[in-house]
């Protein structure tokens, strides 16, 4: 699905006025927001990074999207102000967001910012490798990387 100019701004706003909910519950930078939107172009799920319930164990923003759109993700747009978390299943308790991404059918991803704590590229480079469509949104990400990052 293709999207205005218009209509980036306005989803990408909503994923940094989600990622800001990160600040009232304790998690610190970067603070992330995520959006599904379906391929009929309805949003089906949102979130932030977060801690899961009762624990300190984050979850990112992308997963809480991804499993609140359920099987609507397939075939539609996950948007997220921040390049998704790329690590070898080994290291981690599940799989990762880009794993999940590929996972769930998404088609195409809109990047407002990229991933500085890391080596760069290296999310998009798998799902670019997994046949994701990369759409790099970077009409705020001086906003991202000021308040969020």
């Amino acid at each position: 699905m293709e999207f205005s100019d218009n209509q980036l701004k306005e989803y990408m706003q909503r994923c940094i006025d989600l990622a800001k909910q990160a600040t009232d519950n304790g998690v610190k930078k970067p603070f992330i927001g995520a959006l599904v939107i379906s391929g009929k172009g309805e949003i089906v799920g949102e979130g932030y990074r977060s801690f899961i319930p009762h624990t300190k164990i984050i979850c990112n923003a992308e997963r809480i999207a991804l499993e609140g759109a359920g099987d609507l993700a397939k075939g539609g747009t996950l948007i997220t102000t921040l390049e998704p978390f790329n690590i070898k299943e080994d290291y981690t308790l599940s799989s990762s967001c880009t794993q999940l991404i590929v996972k769930k059918c998404i088609e195409t991803i809109v990047i407002g910012s990229f991933d500085t704590f890391k080596e760069n590229d290296e999310g998009i480079k798998y799902l670019t490798d997994s046949g994701v469509k990369i759409v790099r949104y970077t009409n705020l990400k001086d906003v991202i990387r000021e308040e969020l990052v």
